[in-house]
């Protein structure tokens, strides 16, 4: 997995040539949302230092079909299977009834972005300039 962050150009959070970072680490296979997220936020934890943040990415690669699940002995095996299902379930309403049918609350604040973007190509236009 990697994950890409550049910094604001802001005068106030700008250190001279320090645009950002872009980091990979391996992880231990998995497909459950809360361990990835749980991943990205560790490796941003350990190399941002307090900068304002312009732009973030993220990536992931050797994929391969989910056919089984691999529980892990440091871990509640039932709370595993729990977070398996439950993204198992969001998948399933969000290809039944699209990407904003289930969004977390935050998506629902004044300035928020999800809902919008999630009917965009890529959270760009994808050519319809005049809508």
């Amino acid at each position: 997995m990697g994950l890409f962050i550049r910094y604001s150009f802001a005068e106030d959070s700008f250190v001279e040539g320090n645009f950002g970072f872009n980091v990979q680490r391996k992880i231990t296979p998995t497909n459950v949302s809360h361990d990835l997220v749980k991943e990205l936020y560790r490796l941003f934890d350990e190399h941002w230092h307090g900068e304002a943040v312009r732009c973030i990415g993220v990536n992931y690669g050797q994929l391969s079909p989910d056919k089984s699940m691999q529980l892990n002995i440091m871990e509640d095996p039932e709370l595993q299977i729990k977070r398996y299902k439950l993204d198992h379930v969001i998948d399933d309403v969000r290809k039944k009834y699209g990407f904003s049918a289930l969004v977390k609350a935050s998506s629902l604040v004044k300035g928020a972005t999800a809902i919008k973007r999630s009917n965009l190509v890529g959270g760009h236009n994808g050519g319809n300039a005049y809508e």
